[in-house]
Formats: C-alpha cells, structure tokens, sequence
C-alpha cells in the first residue's frame, strides 16, 4: 500500500449527484473524513444536501476550492454524464489530484479516453473506471470456477434479452468478454439502431439490435438486445464441452456434457446435449454493487487499479464505439480505432 492509501483520504470528492453518483456519495461518506458534492442542477444539489447534511455542497469547483487546497489527500469520483468526462479529468489533473475513478464510459470518443489514459500514465495519476464485473470480483470467480471444474479457456460469450442498450450496457459484456479472452477484440459487425427511449433524457440515444465482436483464435462475442423486450439479457459463456450461464441476479449454472459420450464421439461436429449440472449458485467471494465499490474505491485510494485499469476501460469504449460505427456505415470495422 502507498503512503498515500495508508490513512484515510482527507477528502472525498464526487462530481455528478445522479443515480450513479448517490452510490457513489454513499460510499465516499464511509471512506473520507469530508465529503463534496458538486452538481450543477439544484434539484440534485437539494437531495445531496438532505441526504448528506454533514457534507458541502455546491455547483461548481469554487464552491469548494478551499477543500481542495492539499490535493493529493481527495480521492475524486466524476459520476457525470460521459461528454463532460475527458473535460472533468483534465481539470482534477490540473489542480493536482492524483486519485480519480471515473464512471464508465471513461469518455465518450476515443481520442478522448486515450488522452487521459495517456495523461494518467504521464502524470502518475492512479485512474480507474467502475465496471461491476471487474470491480465485484465475478470475472476471477468465474475464472476460478472454471479452471475447478477444468472447462479450459471459454470460446464464445453470448447474451441476448430486452433493452439494456447496446451502448450502456453493451459495454459491460465488451469488457468481460476481453477480460475472459485476455485479449482485445479485433473487429465488429454490427446492427445497431437508436430508438430515443432513454429514461435519462429524450436528447440521449438508446440502442437496440445486434452485434458481434471478433477475437483471435475464432473467438466471439455476440449481443443481441431487443428494445421490444423489457427482459434483462441472460449471458452464456461457452467452452468446449460445457455451457456456463449467468443471470440477472448473478447466479451461475455450469452444463457441461457426459466426459464418456464425449470420448466416444470426439468430433466438434458431433454435439450432445450438456445434461450434467456442475455446478448452480453463487460464486464465493463475488461483492455486491455497494461492496464492490467501496472496495474499487479502498484500492483506488491505496493507488492500486490492476483490477479494473484504465487501458481496459478504454479498449471497452474502444469496442463499443466501434460498433455504433460498423452499424451507421454497414461495414465491418477492425480494431484498434485510432485517436485521430
């Protein structure tokens, strides 16, 4: 642990009062001796108030400039939408901060989320953004529990179901699909199309529809989000001879196939049935949403962010804007997207 994540941080800084940020706030508060919160709409700064009495409140940085007078003791969440992202950093890193978690996405063009991982590699600013799967321990559960069962590496992941958009939710399945695969996508395909249903604002987009990512080795991953649906997606990793699903309530089942039936027919062609349950229930050790993220931020502050590193959070942005794009110009489109 660093010296600076060997006491409590002296403040707890978070930008943005919305659903994202109140949890945020939460967890802030049972960190840091003093809480900020900067929002600039006042309804929000109101619930932030009431909910926070102890806390300063205000709209903007000078609302709270004498706080930030020791800045390398604020550890610093930007919880805002993603546009205002790169900006929010760029500004943290300028007044000397050096502890800063940044809500997913990370930004919201790839020229931006390279510039600040670029900057937090420069500056020696300990950045990481808040991907649950990451940052709850699921992907080393699901990892461990594999190698247990001796599945060998998984092939494809797939999940389908209702509107959780392919954007803000899709890029969650693009990161665990890396993490699981090791790896980088290579391309995607894509048939994504904006229905402007977002519950946040008529002006932001919400996608529906289809796409595929392409991993070395023939591995993929596919989504499949239906706008018409209002069920949450259900995910299925595969492997060889076995099948491992996971659900809304991240509950895993393990399905895997007769090891004599496979003998007898080793073919890849010659598919059976996976009858037998492996395994069904939770993962040990997997924190739930307010856990996880105290535990993102404890290590945050301890300057550790190995978990959840910006480059991952930026290759999952990466992906994902790469697949809005495959879709607008109905071509394939090969990854890594250039900054410029």
């Amino acid at each position: 642990m660093s010296a600076v994540g060997s006491s409590p941080p002296g403040v707890g800084l978070l930008i943005g009062y919305g659903s994202i940020g109140r949890l945020h706030a939460r967890a802030l508060a049972g960190l840091a001796r003093r809480l900020l919160i900067l929002d600039h709409h006042p309804g929000a700064r109101e619930r932030a108030a009431h909910e926070h009495p102890s806390a300063i409140v205000g709209a903007d940085f000078l609302a709270v400039d004498p706080w930030l007078a020791a800045p390398r003791d604020v550890l610093a969440v930007i919880a805002t939408w993603g546009p205002s992202h790169t900006r929010l950093f760029d500004h943290l890193a300028d007044l000397g901060v050096r502890r800063i978690l940044c809500e997913k996405p990370l930004a919201t063009s790839v020229a931006g989320a390279d510039a600040m991982v670029s900057r937090a590699a420069r500056d020696a600013i300990a950045l990481t953004s808040h991907h649950y799967f990451r940052c709850s321990g699921l992907i080393r559960a699901l990892q461990r529990l594999a190698a247990e069962l001796g599945l060998g590496e998984p092939v494809a992941v797939v999940a389908n179901g209702g509107a959780a958009c392919l954007a803000t939710n899709g890029l969650h399945w693009v990161d665990l699909a890396a993490a699981l695969f090791q790896a980088a996508p290579r391309a995607v395909v894509s048939t994504a199309h904006d229905d402007r249903i977002n519950p946040r604002s008529a002006d932001l987009g919400f996608y529906g529809g289809s796409a595929v990512w392409d991993f070395d080795g023939g591995r993929e991953l596919s989504l499949t989000f239906s706008n018409a649906s209002s069920v949450y997606p259900m995910t299925h990793v595969h492997y060889r001879d076995a099948v491992l699903t996971l659900d809304y309530d991240y509950e895993v089942a393990v399905y895997r196939r007769d090891a004599e039936e496979v003998a007898r027919r080793p073919a890849m062609t010659r598919t059976g049935a996976p009858r037998q349950v492996a395994f069904k229930g939770q993962l040990p050790g997997v924190l739930e949403g307010p856990a996880a993220l105290t535990a993102c931020l404890s290590d945050l502050w301890a300057g550790e962010v190995s978990v959840s590193p910006p480059s991952a959070a930026a290759a999952a942005l990466n992906g994902t804007i790469g697949a809005l794009l495959a879709a607008r110009e109905g071509r394939r489109i090969e990854f890594p997207i250039l900054p410029a």
